[in-house]
């Protein structure tokens, strides 16, 4: 993992998009994943989603500007997106 990434991203961050199908909608990044290189977030509001995106995706995303940071969550605050994005993961593994 590229270094620049893990300056760029935080864990219990908050993020908009601004472009594209999911415009107005914020992704919470969840955390880095060994598995393919991928980063996992939380795509808010409803319907809420776990997205994984990749080292590239996030270093495009940042650099043109789909992807903007917009402020770190509170803890507490963060736990309940990390139960959200746990519970939708199972529920995903059960289908």
């Amino acid at each position: 993992m590229n270094i620049f990434f893990r300056n760029k991203l935080k864990i219990r961050g908050i993020y908009v998009i601004t472009k594209g199908d999911n415009t107005g909608a914020f992704v919470v990044y969840i955390k880095e994943r060994n598995i393919f290189d991928t980063h996992a977030f939380l795509l808010m509001p409803q319907p809420n989603e776990t997205v994984f995106f990749t080292d590239e995706d996030v270093k495009n995303s940042l650099k043109n500007g789909t992807l903007k940071f917009v402020e770190q969550l509170p803890e507490a605050v963060y736990q309940v997106c990390l139960a959200n994005f746990d519970h939708l993961k199972r529920k995903q593994i059960a289908k």
